[in-house]
């Protein structure tokens, strides 16, 4: 961290890793560092980067994209359109002004498969900003770690040329790229290093930032609150053990499910009324998969109006104002696979289960209208 209270990414950046992580309190300036430093990393080799967002829907305010940073760069003026930035000299007097270089392109991951052909051999850095969804309307692309891959190599085309800076706000280390990459960042530890130097994990404080905060009058209002310590203080939602527990030796085993190449398995206990969720299961356990990218032989496929879906899985599931999940210990190394794996199925799978139960449920109460007609 530089002597301002805002963000500098040039020490993760001397750790040479291809793909860098930057987690940190909201307002800290990383999109705003990133920008300045691609700026001028183009003014001076002429390489371009990528804007990289989820959804077309966060590209609504792209035409002000530069508005916060033109003050550092007096002699150049900016534009966008359509999804590229573009760059030239300012025109002085009667001089004949240059033409307009692009210097950015703006890309959803959403529909960034469309775009295999399309090289970009200027491109030398990706920035994939919020990264990590907060909590909202928006959810995370099915398979999106894949997308995420098979776009980086439409760029990076096995060159190891183009490095990526993802940015988001200590909001859920349940997310698809810690879960798949193995990411186990932890608190206290500013850096981490992972996958022979491929990968940075930046963990972002600034004391002099959470002290500008203090002094504000809606940071000493919020001031012990959780939503204090997730906006300053880098408290992760889910970094927490309120819902980790040992299975119970009443548990029986009831169903599996395979999502996104990972199978789980889920037990009950009646007594309690408590479900776990568990990496185990048995051997000859019969397994449900939810898409057909997950179908194999001697699974079986779930639709979304079975009754099936709804009287095994979706009304027993979705009763349950708990849900459990076992872990071999309390280290958060050791729980980590079972229980961010299942963290990413529960956000997932929520909508799924309440939708068919609703619609289960209505089926019945039409049922049973047509019993008294």
């Amino acid at each position: 961290m530089s002597e301002s209270m805002y963000y500098d990414s040039h020490d993760i950046m001397t750790r040479n890793a291809m793909f860098n992580f930057v987690i940190g309190e909201r307002g800290t300036g990383k999109t705003y560092d990133f920008k300045y430093k691609r700026i001028r990393h183009f003014i001076k080799t002429g390489k371009q980067f990528i804007y990289l967002r989820r959804y077309k829907s966060e590209f609504d305010d792209k035409q002000e994209f530069f508005q916060d940073i033109v003050d550092r760069f007096l002699s150049w003026e900016f534009k966008v359109e359509g999804m590229k930035g573009y760059i030239r000299k300012v025109t002085i007097g009667d001089e004949k002004p240059e033409k307009w270089r692009v210097i950015c392109f703006f890309i959803t991951l959403a529909n960034a498969l469309t775009k295999k052909s399309v090289p970009y051999p200027d491109v030398d850095m990706i920035g994939f900003d919020e990264f990590i969804i907060d909590k909202g309307s928006l959810h995370y692309l099915q398979n999106e770690l894949k997308q995420f891959q098979d776009f980086y190599n439409t760029v990076d085309r096995f060159q190891d040329r183009v490095k990526v800076m993802f940015m988001a706000n200590a909001v859920a280390l349940t997310n698809p790229y810690f879960i798949g990459w193995r990411l186990k960042p932890r608190k206290g530890k500013r850096f981490l290093m992972a996958h022979k130097g491929y990968m940075c994990v930046e963990i972002v404080q600034s004391e002099k930032f959470r002290a500008h905060v203090d002094k504000t009058r809606f940071g000493q209002m919020i001031r012990g609150t959780s939503s204090y310590d997730y906006a300053v203080g880098n408290m992760f939602y889910d970094d927490n053990d309120k819902f980790i527990a040992k299975k119970s030796e009443e548990a029986r085993f009831y169903f599996a499910l395979r999502f996104d190449n990972r199978t789980v398995g889920v037990w009950v206990d009646y007594t309690e009324g408590v479900y776990y969720v568990s990496r185990r299961y048995p051997k000859d356990a019969l397994v449900y998969v939810l898409t057909k990218s997950d179908m194999q032989p001697n699974l079986l496929m779930i639709e979304k109006s079975s009754v099936v879906f709804a009287s095994c899985i979706c009304r027993e599931a979705c009763s349950s104002t708990r849900l459990k999940r076992e872990s071999s210990s309390t280290t958060f190394s050791t729980i980590w696979d079972s229980r961010m794996e299942v963290k990413l199925w529960t956000l997932r799978l929520t909508w799924w289960l309440r939708l068919s139960a609703a619609l289960v449920s209505l089926s019945w109460l039409v049922a049973s209208w047509g019993g008294f007609t």
